[in-house]
């Protein structure tokens, strides 16, 4: 295995932000932003924990995830921010 793909199993990435939400407002920690491959326009939220953040995924599809709304807002309220921040 090289580094590039070490590095790619050690991180998950996701273009939804509603997932990217969904993880934020579980605690897991945003490693940062990255151009989605193909098209840069698009954005791809980077996170640490693959494992666990496959889990939440899993769960969030089977919608066995329970979450404060407002811990949910506020998370896809700050993701939204840093998107724009990215833009300008």
């Amino acid at each position: 295995m090289d580094k590039k793909e070490s590095k790619l199993n050690s991180e998950y990435r996701t273009k939804d932000i509603y997932i990217a939400s969904v993880l934020l407002a579980k605690g897991i920690e945003l490693k940062g932003l990255e151009p989605a491959e193909g098209n840069k326009d698009f954005k791809l939220f980077v996170f640490y924990k693959p494992v666990e953040c496959e889990i939440l995924v899993a769960a969030f599809w089977n919608n066995d995830l329970t979450l404060k709304a407002r811990s949910l807002f506020d998370s896809l309220f700050a993701l939204r921010n840093r998107l724009k921040a990215e833009v300008t």
